[in-house]
């Protein structure tokens, strides 16, 4: 009796930590018509996330932990979390269209413009110049022919300048650690070129040019605004809409969601150095937050999940990938190793990341992500 009970609570946590596939399809749940691109991912804390995007029928398939919790994302829609022990039992998920019931502004679509550009000018003056922040950058990807690649690093930002002239943001970067979990090989994800999809900060000049948009404003409350800029004719550069939820007293965007146009791959399709690339879609999250101590504002997260479809003269397939990097708060990455500059541009390439030459330690930086 007593092996068999000692039996019984050993299978028991494997149970709850044995990893399933689930299949599923996302619906809106007023029109019961399926949602294209719902970016989906899990916070699953003791093993890696899993993310993903439902297709253009709104089916999916994720990897899941019966502790996860899954999260489901789209610009359109309400946010919606939900136990994994709930989505095994139903695998249909419906989302709520947002809800317009917010105050409105009266305010015309030449003064939304100017806002937004007010924002924009507000927020680079308020990025505290040379204020260090230690980030905990997390990339992992998989594509369609079945490969996977993850890595975790430690990383020091700095805002340094803006350049009015040419419009790009100039950022020092240290990278203090990096830990290789998975491996695949370059050409199993972006070919023979490091693809710039992954951004530690991909925040793009707030520059609106006259005609590119259509612009609405809402009042949330008497603290934020709402704003939401669609383009009006799409193209490589105004493939995406957003929406900026702007701090009233200082304005100041502290919120920034965008999402690619069902059609994005057409807009974005380009070839480099032999690869043929599309961004199929694209969802993000920028979170700026005020500094009690300062008054100035940092990023505390930035989140990046899409997909990419690549092509050369002997494949065709997509990549899936999920991107975050997050303020550690109470770190210094003095703690670590000596540091090693790995770019100036506020743009990261993935592969200067692979190219560095510090050790692996494996799992160590596990203990860091929440």
């Amino acid at each position: 009796m007593r092996i068999k009970l000692s039996t019984i609570f050993l299978v028991f946590p494997l149970f709850l930590f044995a990893q399933v596939k689930i299949s599923g399809r996302v619906f809106d749940k007023e029109t019961q018509e399926p949602i294209p691109f719902v970016a989906i991912y899990t916070n699953n804390q003791s093993t890696n996330s899993q993310s993903t995007l439902t297709d253009e029928q709104g089916y999916f398939n994720l990897i899941i932990n019966h502790s996860d919790s899954v999260y489901f994302q789209h610009l359109a829609y309400n946010f919606y979390a939900v136990p994994s022990s709930v989505l095994l039992q139903n695998s249909t998920v419906n989302l709520v269209p947002q809800a317009v019931e917010l105050a409105d502004v009266t305010i015309s679509p030449i003064d939304a413009q100017s806002l937004l550009k007010k924002a924009g000018q507000n927020l680079i003056e308020k990025l505290k110049e040379k204020d260090t922040r230690s980030y905990l950058f997390h990339v992992e990807e998989s594509n369609t022919i079945g490969k996977e690649r993850e890595l975790y690093a430690l990383i020091d930002a700095a805002f340094n300048r803006y350049n009015p002239v040419g419009k790009f943001y100039m950022w020092n970067f240290n990278l203090y650690q990096l830990d290789k979990v998975k491996e695949g090989s370059q050409g199993d994800f972006y070919g023979k070129i490091a693809y710039p999809l992954i951004r530690l900060f991909p925040f793009e000049s707030i520059n609106p040019k006259s005609g590119d948009f259509i612009y609405s404003v809402q009042d949330i409350d008497s603290n934020y605004f709402m704003l939401k800029e669609t383009p009006i004719h799409p193209d490589k550069k105004h493939y995406r809409y957003t929406i900026y939820k702007i701090n009233k007293q200082d304005t100041v965007p502290i919120e920034i969601t965008s999402q690619s146009l069902s059609d994005a791959e057409q807009f974005t399709r380009h070839d480099y150095k032999g690869t043929d690339l599309g961004i199929m879609t694209q969802f993000s999250t920028n979170k700026i937050v005020k500094d009690k101590e300062t008054g100035y504002y940092y990023f505390q997260e930035v989140k990046n999940i899409g997909s990419i479809n690549m092509k050369t003269n002997n494949s065709d397939f997509n990549v899936i990938f999920l991107s975050t990097a997050s303020v550690l708060n109470n770190y210094s990455t003095t703690q670590g190793n000596a540091k090693k500059k790995i770019g100036f541009l506020f743009q990261l390439f993935d592969k200067t990341l692979f190219e560095t030459d510090f050790p692996n330690s494996s799992g160590f930086w596990k203990q860091y992500v929440k």
